[in-house]
């Protein structure tokens, strides 16, 4: 089982728009808070037309109602991503990043640990136009690797995990500078641990978001503010909230014409 789910590794669930960096999820919390700045290349190769994403992001968070707004550093984030529009409906993509968490042991005054995450993953996209409506159907597949700060072997050594998404977004204007997008997402995941045992491949958590998008055409930029639910668990459930500010350049190592 184990085999075959590396074997599949390389196929493609979720969107994320490049318009919008989805929030990451830092499991049992209150409320987290993250600012995202990136750019949005298009690219001309022989090997057909490409798009290249790249951006930081960090994050804080409070683990009760009356921590502080900005209380705690949650997850520092930089992502790299090229995708490949094969037609108007298909895209794939290839991606990797680096995040470095904070992990709390018990409670938000405890001792904390710092988790280091090298993440690979690819993603195929399936995209429909219903009227004045964008669809679209995501799988992407992710692996990650973890170490302590000093790059030693985490508890959690390696992951598996497969996301499935749905987007639905449509302009709110005539011109399409205003636009609303609905995200629901889905995790599977299998992990190993330092020992080298494997947990059971099973459903994690749901993720549900609401963004609003301003573009820019003059400047080329989108910016975006969203929100999103974290429900983790299935017969145990925990939750967390999530806001969300994204400042996304589009093309700026293009020459204007």
């Amino acid at each position: 089982m184990k085999c075959f789910l590396i074997a599949i590794l390389f196929i493609g669930v979720i969107t994320i728009s490049y318009s919008q960096t989805a929030p990451s999820a830092l499991g049992d919390i209150h409320l987290a808070k993250s600012l995202s700045v990136g750019i949005n290349q298009d690219m001309k190769s022989d090997f057909g037309n490409w798009n290249y994403f790249s951006y930081i992001s960090n994050s804080w968070f409070s683990k009760e109602k009356n921590d502080g707004f900005f209380d705690k550093q949650g997850v520092f984030i930089f992502e790299n991503e090229m995708k490949n529009k094969m037609s108007n409906q298909n895209e794939i993509s290839f991606g990797t990043s680096y995040r470095n968490q904070n992990v709390y042991l018990q409670n938000i005054s405890s001792d904390k640990l710092t988790k280091q995450e090298f993440r690979f993953y690819s993603r195929y996209s399936y995209n429909l136009k219903i009227s004045r409506m964008d669809l679209s159907i995501s799988l992407k597949q992710e692996i990650s690797k973890y170490f302590t700060k000093n790059f030693k072997s985490y508890s959690e050594s390696l992951r598996i995990r497969p996301r499935f998404r749905l987007k639905l977004s449509m302009p709110i204007d005539k011109i399409g500078n205003h636009k609303l997008s609905l995200f629901s997402e889905q995790l599977f995941s299998t992990s190993m641990t330092n020992s080298n045992k494997w947990s059971n491949f099973q459903y994690k958590e749901s993720r549900f978001s609401l963004f609003y998008t301003y573009t820019n055409k003059k400047i080329d930029y989108d910016f975006s503010v969203g929100y999103m639910y974290n429900l983790i668990g299935m017969d145990e459930f925990k939750d967390g909230n999530y806001l969300t500010l994204n400042l996304i350049f589009k093309n700026p190592f293009s020459s204007k014409k």
